[in-house]
């Protein structure tokens, strides 16, 4: 818990009472060398956070495994295409070593987000401004130009 709780002080100032509530709402697993976090096919249910260990992102293409991306402790791992709507995955994610996690489910980082005196800021405004505009598009299904536009908007709008 103590290199999740630095991990998010690294991006948002952290109360006492603030951790308090991250101890409450995140949970401690083991999963074993080879067993899955997410399969394809069955819906993303947890944020993860790991604390120790490897897991690797994977695609099965034509009966092939494509590797796609890996993560390692001190990282967030997630389906986010899956987790935000709640929609069927259509990667997996597997534990290349034994690892431990620590998982928070959807209804929870609601709660997190809210309870958090900086949760909002962590889980969305953070992320991004981190990504570039282009890439932001891209993922949206956008042209850069387009998503100017969309955000000059919303500036102007509030």
């Amino acid at each position: 818990m103590k290199l999740l709780i630095a991990t998010i002080r690294n991006y948002i100032p952290l109360s006492a009472a603030d951790e308090k509530i991250i101890y409450r709402l995140f949970h401690k697993k083991v999963i074993k060398k080879g067993s899955y976090l997410l399969e394809a096919g069955s819906v993303c249910r947890y944020a993860i956070f790991i604390e120790k260990g490897l897991v690797r992102y994977y695609i099965d293409k034509d009966g092939e495994e494509k590797t796609t991306y890996f993560n390692k402790e001190g990282e967030f791992v997630c389906d986010y295409l899956s987790f935000l709507p709640q929609a069927p995955a259509r990667i997996n994610i597997q534990a290349l070593e034994d690892t431990v996690i620590w998982v928070i489910n959807h209804r929870d980082l609601q709660q997190f987000y809210k309870e958090v005196h900086h949760g909002e800021r962590f889980g969305r405004l953070d992320l991004i401004q981190r990504i570039p505009q282009y890439y932001i598009a891209s993922y949206v299904g956008v042209k850069p130009q387009s998503l100017s536009r969309i955000r000059r908007r919303m500036a102007n709008s509030h």
